[in-house]
């Protein structure tokens, strides 16, 4: 709020009373609310602000990883950003604690125009070798023979670390399967997310499996 000089003698008054604070500006002399410093003391309040805390921890991870592009191209609420989706859509997957609670709750990617193929599947095929197969049984609008699966690969805990096997997928939808061996240096990365990713940058929502 703006008051004018004229009409009340305050041009000298500033600093805090009463919940506001007085300052000038622009030769102004202005008045607005002080924001509420008191701490979160509620056993609800704390568990959301660890779970806000390793949400923002995730999407550093998700950054690093490349995938940011995807939340930030999604449709959204108006004035919101790729990380205000992002948020949303992984609280969910924590837990009070701050760890995650349910990893097949987790977003790494959000669709953008495609759509994962019908009956995902991994098992184990050999020695540190998992097997993937998926039907073509639906005719999803925006989806071709050529889009690529691709296969994103985190570690448990609090702090996250997301490797992605190949950038440019392991197989094409067309294909119906493919197998993959975990490098050695992942085996501690059990989580997996498979999602698909066309020839224009589009990607599909991402699906669990737990190795």
């Amino acid at each position: 709020m703006i008051i004018d000089n004229n009409n009340f003698n305050i041009g000298k008054i500033k600093g805090k009373a009463g919940g506001c604070t007085v300052y000038k500006r622009l030769g102004k002399t202005c008045v607005r609310s002080c924001p509420d410093s008191r701490k979160l003391t509620s056993a609800g309040q704390v568990a959301q602000q660890h779970r806000i805390a390793s949400v923002a921890i995730l999407y550093k991870a998700v950054r690093a990883a490349g995938l940011d592009v995807c939340w930030k191209a999604a449709d959204k609420p108006a004035g919101w950003t790729g990380y205000n989706l992002f948020v949303t859509k992984n609280l969910p997957a924590f837990a009070p604690d701050g760890f995650i609670g349910d990893a097949g709750k987790v977003r790494l990617t959000v669709g953008t125009g495609i759509y994962l193929p019908d009956e995902i599947a991994i098992r184990q095929a050999g020695e540190n070798t998992w097997a993937l197969s998926w039907k073509n049984t639906t005719c999803y609008p925006g989806c071709h023979a050529e889009d690529r699966v691709v296969l994103a690969f985190m570690r448990g805990g609090k702090y996250f670390a997301i490797k992605i096997l190949n950038e440019f997928g392991i197989a094409c939808r067309k294909d119906g399967c493919a197998e993959f061996k975990l490098p050695t240096e992942w085996l501690g990365y059990s989580n997996v997310y498979c999602f698909m990713r066309s020839k224009t940058g589009a990607v599909s929502d991402s699906k669990h499996f737990l190795l």
